[in-house]
């Protein structure tokens, strides 16, 4: 398990107390990044670490097990009454995980499903934390529609490779939409979570 993870999950409970529901993004500019390693990862430490009961929202089929949500749209089931348990496989010891939306689900339908604050507090209600696996905001539009709702939003560089203007109009667009920014994680080479990073954006 490794140390850096570790101290990431330690640095975001200090910015953003990790109350029962905590949902947490981690999104990249562009690809390539590793945004889903580190939010596995990150997972797999409060999972395993720390006891937490974690859900991982995820758009990859392979890290999703034999979630029913991986076929059936997950926020339209959960508004019409189907219990979060029965639309998520379970990974591992206190992790789960689900599709946020299944292949070909229609973009109009998945931004009115990801809107309902109703959803997201019932899935609050079940697990300690939630880490949302986004795709990178060049390629949809799905983590900017889910920031809103998350208590931190990190986002991920490549470091030494990510242009300073790229992550800076991320930030910019979060940001735009209320979205609690806390700071970056530099992939392939450290983690940080700075206090003050984005102030000077």
């Amino acid at each position: 398990m490794s140390q850096a993870v570790i101290d990431l999950v330690l640095r975001l409970d200090a910015l953003v107390p990790a109350t029962r529901g905590r949902v947490t993004e981690f999104i990249a500019p562009s690809g390539g990044e590793g945004v889903s390693t580190v939010a596995w990862s990150f997972a797999e430490v409060a999972a395993t670490l720390y006891g937490r009961r974690v859900l991982v929202l995820g758009i990859t089929p392979e890290v999703l097990g034999d979630a029913p949500s991986r076929s059936r749209p997950l926020f339209e089931a959960l508004r019409q009454g189907t219990p979060v348990d029965d639309l998520v496989s379970e990974v591992g010891h206190n992790l789960h995980a689900g599709a946020l939306v299944p292949p070909g689900h229609s973009r109009r339908r998945t931004a009115a499903d990801l809107s309902d604050p109703a959803v997201w507090r019932h899935m609050r209600s079940r697990f300690d934390e939630i880490v949302l696996d986004v795709p990178p905001a060049s390629r949809s539009k799905l983590g900017l529609v889910c920031a809103p709702f998350a208590d931190a939003v990190l986002v991920v560089l490549e470091a030494e490779r990510t242009r300073a203007p790229v992550a800076e109009k991320l930030v910019a667009n979060l940001r735009s939409l209320r979205a609690n920014v806390v700071g970056t994680v530099l992939n392939r080479r450290r983690f940080y979570v700075p206090d003050a990073l984005y102030r000077r954006l």
